[in-house]
Parts: C-alpha cells; sequence; structure tokens
C-alpha cells in the first residue's frame, strides 16, 4: 500500500504500561467484538480486544463509538497515543 507520504521515525515509545495491561486480558476480551472478523477478510483470521470503531454506513456522517475494550485499555493507551501525536504538534 502506497501512502504518499515518507515514513517519519517516531523515536523510542514507552508501551510497558499499555503492553502490561492488554497482556493481563482475559481470553474472552479477545472475542467479545467479532465485527471485523466477521465482516473485512483480511481480519478473519485475526483477534482484536476493539477500542474505537468508525461506522462509515452512513459516508461522509461517519459514527465513531467505543467499543467494550475502551474501558479496560483507555487508562494505558491514550498516554502513548497523546505522546505519539504530541510529538507531531
Amino acid at each position: 500500500m502506497d501512502i504518499e507520504t515518507p515514513l517519519r521515525e517516531l523515536g523510542p515509545v514507552d508501551s510497558r504500561a499499555l503492553a502490561e495491561t492488554v497482556l493481563a486480558q482475559e481470553n474472552d476480551a479477545w472475542h467479545e467484538e467479532l465485527h471485523r472478523q466477521e465482516s473485512y477478510d483480511v481480519h478473519k483470521q485475526t483477534e482484536s480486544i476493539v477500542m474505537v470503531f468508525t461506522e462509515l454506513d452512513d459516508w461522509p456522517n461517519i459514527t465513531v463509538k467505543k467499543e467494550p475494550g475502551w474501558d479496560r485499555l483507555a487508562d494505558a493507551a491514550v498516554p502513548v497515543m497523546h505522546g505519539i501525536i504530541g510529538r507531531f504538534y
């Protein structure tokens, strides 16, 4: 896939807390939201803990909603996201 933009090096990202939180999830968490696996061929053989999902059915009026993984992972994931985004703005 050509995203038509050069890649940027992020540098070190402290993701330890997020990794520990993900690894501590119960096995059922990986199967609680199967929409991606059932709807998209590229995800049929994957497992995901979904935090947010975008509905595109009413494009260009999209809906972004929090999914079950948000409550369990957000405290560890959001600081990582903000740390990455903060490097570019």
